[in-house]
Formats: structure tokens, C-alpha cells, sequence
């Protein structure tokens, strides 16, 4: 994600800086909040990256035009959302920035307004009201705000100005707005609800990682043996989301977790029984046209209550699914990932391909980012393939799988 690509890095520009943080941003982010928060960063930087040095009235503009770059990430923007927290704070930092040219206390005053509407979230939003919390997406902005505070107030020099150096070319606009458009079309242009998930795991609470899998890493090492678990999402929750989806929409596609590893598959079905007048259709067909391949650990992962991938291996399963299914079909050595699944896609996909056809995957993996690139670039390879995106796996796989653990999801069209 963006840590990973801007730590222990120097950079010559806040241009340069941009480049790394935004192609962070593209690789990691996830649902609704991943959506809107890099569609503020691809507002935010072009305002800045050019200029020597960034005044108060500067810094105004960049969060004023990054929150409207970020309203315009996703089809239909709600209140009681992180939008509200950003466009709070911007709409404060640029009415200030035209009285007072120090930017730290720009910044004490726009966060004030920032934190007033994370508060006000649950008054807009009823799922939040009942559950009796503020709007997970924009206290993580909040924080990630105050951590911007905490930078400005360490700066020596003149507080009225940040200075940059100007070394390297920004990337545009334009550019950004395609990659998003290109990374999040499923997400954000079908209007998908995401419904958090919550980890439970009290000895490993204060373990550090980035995702799950690297906590579960670290937690080992640190001697603990628990693994982390996941809270089960009570039926309302998938009720309220069905309710919001169905005045938009005729028919409901929900997607959950197999519930062989969670309960949350049982609490969908709950959550679509509590509105038994209306219609929630489950999409058989669409299972035929997915193809998914996957490299874990075991063979029968997905059957055993006791994992013991921490353990180090020299061979994995590679699962296909079928029917809905994911079945073994051979092992794969630690070092093949990346070629044997390429190897299966190349091989089931030359008739298609060669009728003029397209492939379009999406690659996911537990902490194994270098043979997901590699897989990515395998797979460019082939004529008429497009890669959407590469994400960490979800909560609920990340857990039962391995963290060497990847997966390709890809249809032909």
C-alpha cells in the first residue's frame, strides 16, 4: 500500500512523492473507503506538485479540490459517509486560509470542523446510529489528518509556506481519472454496498502489520499462538444494505464469504428473510462464468478447523474452482506461483483469445505482492488482457489461507 511505498524513501518533490503514494493507493485500497480516499489524493496533489513553495490559500484549493474529486469517485455519493469529514475539513481549511496564512493553526481549525462531522455521522446514517458508531472511513481520515498536523508542527522553518523542490514531472489528472475509472469500475459505476467486516483478537491487538496475514507473521514470532477471528455481521446489517440496494435496483447479487469459513453466509440468508415482501435474487448463472484459481497451503485448507501454514513449505495446492467448488488440481513448488497459474489461464484461454476475445482477472494474494506482480505481468502478456486490479484478500480468506496464498479471478468476454 502507501507505506510500503513511501517508507524509508527519499523524494525530491512532492510530485515524485505523489507518484509513489497514488500507485500505493491504486494497489491497496479497498470498497467505498479505498474508492473515495484515492480519488482525494488524485485531486489533492495536482494542486500542489507544480509549486515551489505551498501557502495557506494553496493548501485550501488542494482540499477543496480534493474532496471534489473524491464526491466524484463513486456514483452516488451519501451523507453520513467519510465525505462528510472531508468536506467538512476542506470547505473550513480554505474559508480560514483567506484570514490566516499560518497553516499548523488553519489546521487546528479546519480539524475542529472535521471532527464535528465524523460525530454527526450516526445522525445520518441509521446503520450506524443502532450499531452506536461513527463512520469507520471518516475516523481513519481524521486520523490520517491529525498525522498531517503533527508534520506541519515539526517544521522548522516558516510556517506559512511548505517548501518543495521541483525535480520531477507531475503525472496528470487525466491520468489519474483513468486509472481509477480502469481499478474500481465494479465497485464504484455498479454502486456495490460493503459491509465491514471486524477482527476479533485480543493477544494480537497491538501486533503491527499492514494486513492480516503479516500480523498473523509477526504474531508468531512474537510467540503467540491464537489466530485472529472474525466477528460475526449480525442479519440487520445485510438487511439495511438489501433494503438500501432494492430502492435502486430490481434484483440484490449479495456476496459473502463460503460458510465454511464464516457465519456471515448464514446471516445474509437471516438478513434476506427479514424482508421476506421483497425480491433477492441469487444469480446461479454467474458462477459459471467466473473462473478462479488460487494457491494455498493445503489441499483441503478450506475443510480444516487447525491451520498450520505458519509453517514454512516447499509445496502448495493449486485449487481451481468448479461448479462452485474449489477442488485440487496438482502441487506447486514455493518458487512457481506466479507460472503455474499463468501456465493454466495461457492454456484455457487460446481458443477465445484467438476468436477475438478479451480476458479480465483481478489478482488478490495473502502478503505475496512480489508473485502477484509477477503473475501481472505474465499475464500482460497474453494479447487482449486486461488486469483490473491487485488486492490484498479479504478479512475472512486472509485468515483461513496462507499468506504465501494467491488467487486469480478472470472471465472471457
Amino acid at each position: 500500500g502507501i507505506k510500503s511505498n513511501i517508507e524509508n524513501k527519499d523524494f525530491e518533490s512532492i510530485a515524485e512523492l505523489s507518484d509513489s503514494v497514488l500507485d500505493g493507493a491504486l494497489t491497496a485500497a479497498q470498497g467505498n473507503t479505498g474508492i473515495i480516499y484515492t480519488g482525494f489524493l488524485a485531486g489533492f496533489f495536482p494542486c500542489i506538485a507544480e509549486e515551489k513553495e505551498v501557502s495557506a490559500e494553496k493548501m485550501g484549493i488542494a482540499f477543496e479540490k480534493g474532496y471534489e474529486r473524491a464526491r466524484e469517485s463513486i456514483q452516488d455519493p451519501k451523507e453520513g459517509t467519510m465525505l462528510d469529514v472531508i468536506k467538512a475539513f476542506a470547505l473550513a481549511i480554505k474559508d480560514y486560509s483567506r484570514k490566516e496564512k499560518d497553516i499548523v493553526k488553519n489546521f487546528y481549525f479546519a480539524l475542529e470542523k472535521a471532527n464535528e462531522a465524523l460525530l454527526d455521522t450516526p445522525n445520518k446514517m441509521e446503520v450506524l446510529k443502532k450499531a452506536g458508531v461513527v463512520d469507520a472511513g471518516g475516523l481513519g481520515f481524521l486520523m490520517i489528518l491529525e498525522t498531517y498536523l503533527d508534520t506541519l508542527k515539526e517544521q522548522e522553518e516558516d510556517p506559512f509556506v511548505i517548501k518543495t523542490k521541483q525535480e520531477t514531472e507531475i503525472m496528470k489528472p487525466k491520468r489519474f481519472i483513468q486509472i481509477l475509472s480502469n481499478r474500481y469500475e465494479v465497485v464504484a459505476l455498479l454502486d456495490i454496498e460493503v459491509i465491514p467486516l471486524r477482527i476479533i483478537w485480543e493477544e494480537g491487538e497491538n501486533v503491527a502489520g499492514e494486513n492480516v496475514c503479516q500480523r498473523i507473521k509477526e504474531a508468531k514470532e512474537k510467540g503467540i499462538s491464537s489466530c485472529p477471528k472474525i466477528e460475526p455481521i449480525l442479519p440487520e446489517f445485510f438487511m439495511e444494505s438489501y433494503k438500501t440496494q432494492l430502492q435502486k435496483f430490481d434484483d440484490v447479487l449479495c456476496i459473502v464469504s463460503s460458510s465454511v469459513l464464516s457465519n456471515n453466509y448464514d446471516s445474509a440468508l437471516k438478513g434476506r428473510d427479514l424482508k421476506i415482501e421483497e425480491i433477492v435474487r441469487k444469480i446461479d448463472k454467474t458462477i459459471d462464468k467466473v473462473n478462479l484459481y488460487c494457491i494455498v497451503e493445503k489441499n483441503d485448507w478450506w475443510n480444516k478447523e487447525k491451520k498450520s501454514w505458519l509453517k514454512k513449505k516447499t509445496r502448495y495446492s493449486l485449487g481451481e474452482m468448479r461448479n462452485g467448488k474449489i477442488v485440487h488440481i496438482e502441487n506447486v513448488k514455493n518458487t512457481e506461483f506466479a507460472e503455474a497459474i499463468f501456465r493454466k489461464i495461457e492454456k484455457n484461454s487460446k481458443k477465445e483469445i484467438k476468436n477475438g476475445k478479451r480476458i479480465r482477472a483481478v489478482i488478490a494474494h495473502g502478503d505475496n505482492l512480489e508473485e502477484a506482480e509477477k503473475l501481472k505481468k505474465l499475464l500482460k502478456g497474453i494479447k487482449k488482457t486486461d488486469i483490473s486490479f491487485i488486492n490484498i484478500t479479504d478479512p475472512v480468506t486472509s485468515i483461513n489461507a496462507c499468506p504465501q496464498s494467491l488467487l486469480v479471478g478472470w472471465i472471457i468476454k
